[in-house]
């Protein structure tokens, strides 16, 4: 009762199965998923029915939509696989075993400031960064409390004003100040 294309066969000719073994795994390329390869720490902040967006490895296909329809319980080879069920019509470029890039939203905080990471910088940590004077010719070292990361930056807790400007490169071995180049 299943059609579409045979990706990979797992017995031979002869073999004995065990219950529940897979025999062969079979794509339909009408209703294909994305399955994610994730690390511990993220899976815990997955959960079913959230929202993905999907980028395809090619620039001019627009980007797809999906819902998180399955977070492993097991941890494979130090990953937990997530299953993302794609929404609408897939392009004609989809395929099995096609490369992407997928965003979920797993919360989203109101009202916090937030910089990109400098180096060094740590989740739910105090840290120092160099804050750039209003000309920008000279930086300062100051005590920053970090709060919650992404892939997208770093909350700052207190240190920091909205609007100042930070390095992000490493300067462990920069002076309290320091003077900025053109």
């Amino acid at each position: 009762g299943m059609s579409g294309e045979v990706q990979t066969v797992s017995v031979q000719a002869g073999a004995r199965l065990k219950s529940g073994g897979a025999i062969a795994r079979i794509a339909n390329i009408h209703t294909l998923n994305v399955i994610l390869s994730v690390s511990p720490e993220d899976a815990g902040e997955i959960a079913r029915g959230q929202e993905a967006e999907v980028r395809l490895s090619i620039p001019e296909v627009p980007i797809l939509h999906g819902a998180v329809q399955r977070v492993s319980p097991k941890v494979v080879h130090g990953e937990v696989p997530v299953t993302i069920r794609l929404h609408g019509k897939l392009p004609q470029i989809a395929r099995p075993q096609l490369p992407v890039t997928v965003v979920i939203r797993a919360g989203q905080l109101a009202h916090a400031l937030y910089v990109a990471t400098p180096e060094g910088a740590r989740e739910d940590r105090e840290g120092k960064v160099y804050v750039l004077s209003q000309g920008g010719h000279k930086a300062t070292r100051r005590l920053v409390h970090f709060g919650l990361a992404s892939s997208a930056g770093i909350q700052i807790l207190s240190g920091l004003k909205a609007g100042e400007r930070i390095v992000l490169s490493g300067t462990p071995h920069w002076d309290e100040t320091m003077k900025i180049r053109p």
